[in-house]
């Protein structure tokens, strides 16, 4: 029985990896185009978006022009105060595009706003990155989210995320020359040869 399981896990992750590469094949971002005048290189995170940042973009003909925003550490969302309300519950969303949403108007966060709006003791938060997978998450949780002590975070996680965290792991950042735990991305041009 443990062997079937076995297989059958396997045969998944073969296919949602097949999946992934054909799909990524095909749809090609046409980001590709673009300059990211929103994103800065950083040591830790392998990139960011730009502290209190406005731009109006087109990406994408389904989306038109639009607003693109970020606060003051860099988040798709207004500012956020340190210290919440004793009565406040606050929910942090996590995850790469999908989350972050470049139309503001069908992000997860308008979405779940729209769902609770009758409830103001809710604090929503869209911490989601272009391009970010668990490995990411995790460390912008440990060096930045953290401190805004969210009490549910919702985390976003797609089949892209299995190809962004094999390649984030060739970029690792160690204390000590690689070895010990990662502390850390490092951005492409830090490392001459990824595999």
């Amino acid at each position: 029985m443990l062997l079937k399981k076995t297989i059958f896990f396997v045969y998944l992750l073969f296919l949602l990896i097949i999946f992934d590469s054909v799909f990524g094949y095909f749809f090609k971002s046409e980001s590709k185009k673009t300059n990211y005048e929103w994103l800065l290189i950083s040591d830790t995170l392998n990139h960011v978006w730009k502290k209190n940042h406005t731009q109006k973009l087109n990406l994408h003909e389904e989306l038109g022009e639009f607003i693109f925003k970020t606060n003051s550490v860099g988040l798709k969302n207004q500012e956020i105060n340190l210290i919440k309300d004793k009565n406040t519950t606050r929910v942090m969303l996590i995850g790469d595009s999908f989350t972050a949403s470049y139309d503001p108007k069908k992000s997860f966060k308008k979405v779940l706003s729209n769902k609770l709006k009758h409830d103001k003791n809710i604090e929503l938060i869209n911490a989601g990155v272009s391009s970010y997978s668990p490995v990411l998450h995790y460390f912008h949780y440990k060096y930045l989210l953290k401190k805004y002590k969210p009490d549910i975070i919702i985390l976003s996680i797609d089949v892209t995320d299995i190809r962004d965290d094999y390649y984030y792991s060739h970029l690792f950042r160690y204390e000590n020359d690689n070895s010990g735990d990662p502390i850390g991305v490092y951005p492409i041009h830090k490392k001459k040869k990824i595999f």
